[in-house]
Protein backbone atom coordinates (compact mmCIF):
# COMPACT_ATOMS: atom_id res chain seq x y z
CA UNK A 1 0.00 0.00 0.00
CA UNK A 2 1.08 3.52 0.75
CA UNK A 3 3.09 2.66 3.89
CA UNK A 4 6.84 3.05 3.49
CA UNK A 5 9.05 -0.01 3.34
CA UNK A 6 10.92 -0.72 6.56
CA UNK A 7 14.02 -2.66 7.44
CA UNK A 8 15.21 -3.83 10.84
CA UNK A 9 18.77 -4.83 11.70
CA UNK A 10 20.07 -6.63 14.79
CA UNK A 11 23.65 -6.87 16.00
CA UNK A 12 26.02 -8.56 18.38
CA UNK A 13 26.23 -5.22 20.25
CA UNK A 14 22.73 -6.05 21.64
CA UNK A 15 20.99 -3.29 19.68
CA UNK A 16 18.65 -3.01 16.72
CA UNK A 17 17.87 -0.24 14.27
CA UNK A 18 14.61 0.41 12.42
CA UNK A 19 15.13 1.99 9.00
CA UNK A 20 12.94 3.42 6.23
CA UNK A 21 15.58 3.13 3.51
CA UNK A 22 13.61 4.53 0.57
CA UNK A 23 12.16 7.57 2.34
CA UNK A 24 14.71 8.56 4.94
CA UNK A 25 18.19 9.54 3.86
CA UNK A 26 19.11 10.90 7.30
CA UNK A 27 19.60 7.49 8.88
CA UNK A 28 17.60 5.23 11.14
CA UNK A 29 14.09 5.82 12.49
CA UNK A 30 14.61 4.14 15.88
CA UNK A 31 17.49 2.77 17.95
CA UNK A 32 16.11 -0.24 19.81
CA UNK A 33 17.84 -1.40 22.99
CA UNK A 34 17.04 -3.92 25.70
CA UNK A 35 18.71 -7.22 24.91
CA UNK A 36 21.59 -8.18 27.19
CA UNK A 37 23.46 -10.37 24.68
CA UNK A 38 23.86 -10.68 20.92
CA UNK A 39 20.76 -10.56 18.75
CA UNK A 40 20.59 -13.60 16.48
CA UNK A 41 17.47 -13.01 14.42
CA UNK A 42 14.80 -10.40 13.77
CA UNK A 43 11.48 -10.75 11.96
CA UNK A 44 8.56 -8.54 10.97
CA UNK A 45 5.03 -9.84 11.45
CA UNK A 46 3.17 -10.48 8.17
CA UNK A 47 1.30 -7.16 8.51
CA UNK A 48 4.45 -5.21 9.45
CA UNK A 49 2.99 -3.99 12.73
CA UNK A 50 5.36 -5.94 14.98
CA UNK A 51 9.03 -6.90 15.09
CA UNK A 52 10.29 -9.84 17.12
CA UNK A 53 13.94 -10.29 18.07
CA UNK A 54 15.73 -13.44 19.27
CA UNK A 55 18.84 -13.29 21.44
CA UNK A 56 21.48 -15.26 23.30
CA UNK A 57 20.05 -13.64 26.47
CA UNK A 58 17.35 -16.36 26.53
CA UNK A 59 14.61 -14.02 25.37
CA UNK A 60 12.38 -12.98 22.52
CA UNK A 61 11.41 -9.33 22.57
CA UNK A 62 8.42 -7.77 20.81
CA UNK A 63 8.59 -4.25 19.37
CA UNK A 64 6.24 -1.92 17.56
CA UNK A 65 7.10 -2.31 13.86
CA UNK A 66 6.35 1.33 13.04
CA UNK A 67 7.90 3.22 15.95
CA UNK A 68 10.46 0.72 17.27
CA UNK A 69 9.09 1.05 20.81
CA UNK A 70 9.54 -1.92 23.15
CA UNK A 71 6.35 -3.90 23.90
CA UNK A 72 7.14 -7.14 25.77
CA UNK A 73 9.71 -9.79 26.68
CA UNK A 74 9.14 -13.53 26.40
CA UNK A 75 11.58 -15.68 28.40
CA UNK A 76 13.10 -18.86 27.03
CA UNK A 77 15.05 -21.58 28.86
CA UNK A 78 18.16 -21.26 26.66
CA UNK A 79 19.58 -19.15 23.84
CA UNK A 80 17.12 -18.26 21.10
CA UNK A 81 18.53 -18.59 17.60
CA UNK A 82 15.59 -17.94 15.29
CA UNK A 83 12.00 -16.78 15.30
CA UNK A 84 9.23 -16.87 12.73
CA UNK A 85 5.74 -15.49 12.49
CA UNK A 86 2.87 -17.64 11.24
CA UNK A 87 -0.63 -16.63 10.23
Amino acid sequence: GSAPERLVSGSDDCTMYLWEPLFNNKGYEAHMTGHQQAINHVSFSPDGQWVASASFDNSVKLWNGTTGKFVATFRHVKDVYQIRYAK
